[in-house]
């Protein structure tokens, strides 16, 4: 860990107080990557990881010198549990991302190269009827945005972002792609993506009207949903055969 990072007086402090609380019960320490990772510059809260060896869990939130801590206590088998939550990905994102802070049996360096496995992997396919109903959920969206416009700014805007979540939601998914935390996610599509994450920009702009951001956002939608049809108002599902009772 570097001297000069402005976590590091704090981090010091909560890694010899889990020592000292939990002894020989404690099996290692991983820093996520809230602070580690340099995609962004604003200071963070600090999401520490205590693996320890009983069957229990608990989350601790408090602040030292003003700085927000996250202390995740948990056995090694149910950080495993948690990589497989594929609709929750966060604990894989911290593991694969973090860095090991104490680890003298090699339990969070296992646990680490597990996560980095499981993040070079693409995320399992969606099957194509659940991709199309969130197409259909991203288009009425947009078709609210538009309405909204001509009679609730506001009301329009906040359509918008909820629009914006959901197109998002659906790029990740057709790419296969793990999510990250929204504070995360301009720096990781800029990766990837650098064309979705420039018309993202355009509507999060201050700069633009209203209209002129939706324009942006229809332009995001049909891009992302190419691959299931465009933003089209026409379109239909594949029939779907029911059982009764």
């Amino acid at each position: 860990m570097e001297q000069n990072q402005w976590y590091h007086p704090v981090v010091e402090k909560v890694v010899e107080e889990i020592k000292v609380e939990f002894g020989n019960q404690l099996l290692g320490i991983l820093l996520g990557r809230s602070v580690v990772s340099d995609s962004t510059k604003a200071q963070s809260d600090i999401d520490i990881y205590a693996v320890i060896r009983s069957s229990w869990r608990q989350h601790r939130a408090f602040a030292i010198a003003g700085v927000d801590v996250q202390l995740w206590i948990n056995p090694a088998h149910q950080i495993q549990k948690q990589f497989q939550n594929t609709d929750a990905p966060e604990i894989l994102d911290q593991f694969a991302n973090g860095q090991i802070l104490s680890d003298p049996e090699g339990v969070i360096a296992y646990l680490v190269q597990q996560a980095q496995y499981i993040w070079k992997q693409p995320t399992p396919a969606i099957p194509t009827q659940q991709l199309l109903k969130l197409r259909a959920h991203c288009i009425a969206q947009l078709k609210d945005a538009q309405n909204l416009l001509k009679v609730d700014e506001k009301a329009a805007n906040f359509a918008m972002f909820s629009t914006l979540a959901s197109v998002l939601e659906v790029h990740y998914k057709l790419q296969r792609r793990w999510t990250v935390q929204p504070k995360y996610q301009l720096h990781d599509l800029q990766k990837h993506a650098p064309e979705i994450e420039s018309l993202v920009r355009c509507v999060l702009s201050d700069d633009m009207a209203a209209q002129q951001r939706y324009e942006y956002l229809s332009q995001l939608v049909n891009q992302v949903l190419q691959p299931l049809g465009g933003n089209s108002a026409e379109w239909k599902t594949t029939p779907e055969l029911l059982t009764v009772g």
